[in-house]
Formats: structure tokens, sequence, C-alpha cells
């Protein structure tokens, strides 16, 4: 088992096979394929399990599991049915050359729909929803739609996480289309420039969500609009059981005791599931104080800065470092006349805590093979 790469990173050979098999009828059609083509058809070219490799692709995870995450595919479906949609995202531009003169174009528009949105509007007493149409694009603005683009534009603002579109419509049986523009998701990204400079927009949207919560959640990215969701149905549990599981057989084979890691997992997961906020404080910095010699350090701080991590998971574990003085708030406050602040909520978000237990067990998988 080994990490997933950085958003940025180059991919193999396996992972660019999928994005093109899921982007080839969108090229050809304009629309997006099912799961039961999707798996059938990259099957049957390389002999690989599909979800396998879709769970392998870098993904950008953002610090709560309440908001959006963001990679090279994307599906609406809690779990893959034969019957979900799967898109790629404009970040798959970055990867597959096919698919990148679509990319490139997407940020040129972006350029045009941003100009618009800071237009003032002309009535002070009606409020009118900012429209464009692709009409408008070429007879307006002289910019030479790709084929392909034409036909997905709104689909792809509409399913970007900073949902730069409240609405699209294509008139029945014509090439035309109109767009509902949100103009607080195109301020957002009002200084882009290029392909790669809107995906590390996202990417830093999407990992600091919580820093400008009332503007990006509520205004940018309504409840009600669709959102990237994992391939699992989400458990009760804090630790993913499998990596439970992986551990068990990891310590059959490994140098090092895991009997009280794995004990402290078990707790921390009955103690999320009660919602028991200081038991899971405590039991968390417990996890976070025995591990370190796994990754050959001798403290925490240590695994968070001097471990070879990806630049996504590096920022996972200084938060997750970050996190221990939280846990001395919860353990070592002395009473006072004042509530404490903390609530079930504050604890830090799953994928963090998951994130390093994953590598633990790569590291010892790697360990034992090389004994």
């Amino acid at each position: 088992m080994t990490a997933l790469p950085d958003i940025f990173s180059e991919l193999n050979a396996d992972q660019v096979t999928l994005l093109r098999v899921i982007y080839g009828p969108a090229r050809e059609e304009g629309r997006w394929p099912h799961w039961q083509w999707v798996d059938g058809t990259y099957r049957g070219e390389t002999g690989n399990d599909t979800r396998d490799v879709l769970r392998s692709l870098p993904t950008v995870w953002p610090v709560s599991d309440h908001f959006p995450r963001y990679g090279l595919v994307k599906h609406d479906d809690r779990i893959v049915r034969d019957e979900t949609v799967i898109r790629l995202t404009v970040a798959a531009a970055l990867h597959l050359p096919e698919f990148r003169k679509v990319g490139e174009n997407f940020t040129q528009i972006l350029q045009v729909l941003i100009e618009q949105s800071m237009y003032p509007p002309r009535d002070p007493f009606e409020v009118k929803p900012l429209v464009i149409t692709n009409d408008e694009l070429w007879q307006d603005y002289r910019i030479p739609l790709n084929p392909v683009l034409d036909r997905l534009m709104p689909d792809l603002l509409w399913n970007e996480p900073l949902n730069l579109a409240n609405g699209s419509g294509r008139a029945p049986d014509t090439s035309a289309w109109q767009l509902t523009l949100n103009r607080e998701g195109l301020r957002t990204v009002h200084e882009v420039k290029g392909l790669k400079d809107y995906v590390e927009t996202v990417v830093a949207w999407v990992q600091r969500i919580p820093d400008h919560l009332e503007h990006a959640v509520v205004d940018v990215a309504p409840a009600a609009a669709p959102r990237l969701a994992p391939l699992i149905v989400p458990q009760s549990n804090y630790i993913d059981q499998e990596l439970i599981e992986k551990l068990e057989v990891a310590q059959q084979g490994s140098k090092w005791g895991l009997k009280k890691l794995l004990q402290l997992l078990r707790e921390l997961n009955e103690n999320y599931d009660s919602k028991n906020v200081y038991a899971c404080h405590a039991l968390l910095r417990a996890v976070l104080d025995h591990v370190p010699p796994v990754f050959n350090q001798n403290n925490f701080a240590s695994v968070a800065v001097q471990y070879s991590w990806s630049l996504t998971d590096k920022k996972y574990m200084k938060r997750l470092e970050e996190f221990r003085a939280q846990a001395d708030d919860a353990l070592h406050r002395q009473i006072r006349s004042r509530e404490d602040i903390l609530d079930f909520h504050d604890l830090p978000p799953r994928a963090w805590v998951n994130r390093l237990l994953d590598e633990a067990v790569a590291v010892l998988e790697t360990e034992s093979s090389e004994a």
C-alpha cells in the first residue's frame, strides 16, 4: 500500500488509461458515461480492477468530511452503481493530453465570465440573474469554443467545487445553451490566468474552507449543490475498520508490538460512536504520541516535518500536530466558572488520522517484506 499522490503528480499508465476511457464518450457525444460502461471497457482493455485504479487517483481532502473533496474524477453517488455517471474534472486536463485543450479553453472562457460578473447591475430595484450563452461567447467575445467544451461547459461549471454556475439549460435538439452564473463563485477565481493556476486555486479553496466558512459554504456552495462523495457509505467509525484489520495482519510480521495501538484505535472508535468528546481527544492524543517510532522518529512533531509525506499529506500531519495542543486543553484545563468550549465537532477530520495510519501500514508492510 502506498500514499495517494499529490494532485499535480505524474500519473501512472493505468491511471491515465482510466481517464482516457472516461473521456472517450464525452469527446465523441458530449456526455459523460455511466459506471457500467467505464468498468466494463476499462477491465476489457487492461484486465485491471477499475475500482482499485479509481481509488488510487490523487485526491485533495478538505479539513472536514462535511465539505467537498477534489480529484480528477467526480461522481454524485455515495456508492458507485452501474448507473452512476462518471465525470472528469477540469484538473484531469493536467494529466490527459487530449483533454488539455478543453481545460485551457475552459480557463479562457472563465476570464470572460469573471468579467461579466464584475459589471454592476443596471436596475437598483430588481434582482436579475447573470446569464450568458454560448452564442454570446462566440459573437460578442469572439472566443473560438473547442467543440467538446461547447457541449461540456454547462456540466463542468456546475460540477466544479466552487459552484461557478447556479443553473444551466440547453435548447431542445440544438447545441445552444445558457448559464446562470454564480457571482460569488467567480470572484473566488478572479485572479486565475491559466489551467494550472485554476486547479491550484480550487485546491487551496478546498483545503481552507473553514477559514471563510460563511462565504464559501453558504454563498458559494449551497447544500443543495451536488458534491463529490466517497466511494463507500460513510461509517460511524472514526478509524477505518479496514485499516485496523490491516494493522492486525501487519503485527504478525512486525518488529513492533502493535497490541496497544490496536486497542487505542478500537476504543477510539467506540467512543467516537458514543460521541464521548473528551475520551476521543485523549485517545487520539495517545495514538499520536504512540506511533512515531514506526516512522523512525522520536515524537509526532518530527513525524509531521521529517517524514517524506506528499504535499497534501504533510499538511494533514501538521494539522494533527497542532491538535495535540487542543488535546492538552481537553486533558489538563482545570475546572472554572465558565463552561468548556470543546465539543465533538472539534475533533480532527477522519481523513487526516486515517492517512496517518494508512502510511503506518505501508511502512510496516515494507519492513515485513524486506525482513
